[in-house]
């Protein structure tokens, strides 16, 4: 395996005991599957509920929000596009090591938002529960303040409803992935035209990327 580990830990501003976890976080199951060494998939498990305990103990302290609204707030801080955001705005997703025919196509934001997972799930076995909530902490901050600023109670499906309340909307989902770790992706009509494309871990959390897309779409056209 060839992969710059100072170079990484230098962006993530963490130093490793185990280096051989930051290997692993960077390791996509096309690269371990010709290359027979473990993938990221079970970093990635561990890192999504991490990252859920540090995000809603900070919510919880932070906020006097009500329960049904500290959950869609969390939900739209740890969804997959502010994942991805963040391993863009790091510079790390090209350092996933992906298989031959992974390597032709372009990293999908799926994939960038499951590396910054297996990071922290990393992280957390490596240095424990406070090394991993600097690291959240940190790389999270500024879309923490930009979602707990954004008024934003109803979902971005109902807020696409109420928009275009007397039109037709219509969700067509695609499944794809192993049926333990399936990925789906939604492209939302208005009137039969395509007007938002979401990815997500289920159904809803690509319908409500697809909604929060059209909206942006229809607002910038």
């Amino acid at each position: 395996m060839r992969i710059d580990v100072d170079k990484i830990e230098q962006i993530l501003c963490y130093r490793f005991r185990n280096r051989k976890l930051l290997i692993q976080a960077f390791t996509h199951s096309s690269y371990s599957n010709e290359n027979r060494c473990e993938c990221n998939e079970r970093l990635e498990f561990l890192g999504d509920s991490v990252l859920s305990v540090i995000i809603s103990t900070k919510l919880f302290f932070d906020s006097d929000k009500r329960e049904g609204a500290l959950s869609r707030l969390r939900a739209r801080i740890v969804s997959e596009k502010p994942l991805a955001l963040i391993a863009e705005s790091l510079q790390i997703d090209g350092f996933l090591l992906k298989g031959e025919g992974e390597k032709r196509t372009e990293t999908t934001q799926s994939m960038k938002a499951d590396l910054v997972e297996s990071i922290i799930g990393a992280i957390y076995l490596d240095g424990g529960l406070d090394e991993a909530k600097k690291f959240v902490l940190r790389v999270f901050e500024d879309i923490i303040i930009e979602m707990e600023n954004t008024d934003e109670e109803k979902d971005y499906k109902t807020q696409l409803q109420e928009k275009f309340s007397h039109a037709k909307i219509k969700y067509i989902a695609e499944k794809s992935g192993p049926p333990h770790m399936p990925e789906f992706a939604v492209v939302v009509y208005i009137n039969n035209v395509a007007v938002g494309r979401g990815e997500g871990k289920t159904k809803r959390e690509a319908e409500q990327m697809s909604a929060h897309n059209a909206l942006y779409n229809v607002k910038n056209k």
